[in-house]
């Protein structure tokens, strides 16, 4: 293993102790890629705890040469993504003698120098590159509970753990502790340094609309968006925002729920939307298109949440956003259930090339 490979497992040593999950998996792969014997497999998974295990895989593999690429493979074979994230960086190449699945994820090397064709991109070295606040809604007045929400809670904080973002995390917040959150966020001290800004709220919802806690109608251009637009502070610098809700006037449960009759007459009044134009480098990714149902699984999570995750977790380092987000509303629009189809959306006014790049960072940051 060569000497700045060994400095960056000693750097992110903590952090891997405390991310690094399926350990008796790990060992099992780096086994099979004969980077630990048998005797050494049988010793370091009779360690007593997971974190004693993560540290004794460390301490052995950095006396192992040419083990740092294999390393890095199994953290993708693992699902360890947050682990690949903190290291992608020094990845060069696929390594050999490894078993990989049917249809093996494609990673690249993330470069500090874009190409030519890359040229306009925007920056995104620090570390954190900024701040993810995640809204989740599960109990809202005159709506049975969102059961499955917990799913999407957990995915995300993975998500934003490998992609370097200081997540702020609420739930079930009413419309005013909402608006009052907005506010919060919108002092400039919350986004010194700031190269990204993400927000994610899941709660029921209809039309341009999400519900507060206690049943408020918040607008979702006007009080989530808008603000964050003329936020002096993000002036230039990305932001994405993705919202899990209905747009249509009955609430979805899960793929194996049948879809309740509605009996509403009355509509809701919608405010005039505004024109992406009056704030650039947005992105807004949506569940579903307006009128639809957002359709979330009972057990296993939101479709759009989850596929979100999956696709940025897994090709981030080497995708932009917009080709990340085309292939989420590909994958979400190839699912099926009784209730038929989710088709997402996203519309954005970002003005260079997005590479989220999870294992670049400025050395010192």
């Amino acid at each position: 293993m060569e000497r700045h490979q060994r400095e960056a497992l000693r750097e992110n040593r903590a952090e891997i102790v405390k991310e690094m999950q399926n350990v008796d998996a790990v060992l099992d792969q780096l086994n099979s890629a004969n980077v630990i014997g048998d005797l050494t497999r049988e010793r370091i998974g009779s360690e007593s705890t997971r974190a004693n295990k993560v540290r004794a895989i460390l301490d052995y593999i950095v006396t192992r040469p040419n083990s740092f690429d294999t390393f890095l493979e199994v953290m993708l074979l693992t699902e360890n993504y947050s682990v690949r994230g903190f290291l992608d960086s020094l990845y060069t190449a696929p390594p050999t003698g490894i078993k990989t699945k049917s249809n093996p994820v494609q990673s690249t090397k993330p470069s500090s120098s874009p190409t030519a064709a890359e040229s306009k991109c925007y920056p995104m070295t620090k570390k954190p590159r900024g701040t993810a606040l995640i809204i989740s809604m599960n109990d809202v007045v005159g709506h049975k509970p969102r059961t499955g929400v917990e799913r999407d809670d957990d995915k995300l904080a993975q998500l934003t753990n490998h992609l370097l973002l200081r997540r702020v995390h609420k739930r079930d917040l009413t419309g005013q502790a909402l608006r009052g959150l907005v506010q919060q966020f919108l002092d400039p001290s919350k986004h010194v340094g700031s190269q990204c800004f993400m927000l994610v709220v899941m709660s029921h919802g209809e039309d341009d609309f999400i519900l507060a806690s206690d049943g408020e109608k918040i607008h979702v251009q006007r009080e989530l968006v808008e603000p964050f637009q003329e936020c002096k502070a993000l002036t230039g610098v990305p932001k994405l925002f993705f919202i899990q809700a209905c747009r249509s006037r009955v609430a979805v449960d899960g793929p194996e729920r049948t879809l309740p009759s509605s009996d509403a007459t009355d509509s809701t009044p919608l405010y005039l939307k505004k024109p992406l134009q009056s704030g650039s480098d947005v992105l807004i990714g949506w569940a579903t298109v307006g009128g639809q149902y957002a359709i979330r699984d009972t057990e296993t999570g939101s479709w759009y949440i989850q596929t979100l995750a999956d696709v940025f977790l897994k090709e981030a380092a080497s995708e932009d956003v917009l080709s990340l987000m085309t292939k989420v509303n590909l994958r979400v629009s190839e699912k099926q259930s009784s209730l038929g189809m989710n088709i997402p959306r996203f519309e954005s006014s970002l003005r260079d090339k997005l590479y989220l790049r999870p294992g670049l960072f400025e050395s010192g940051e």
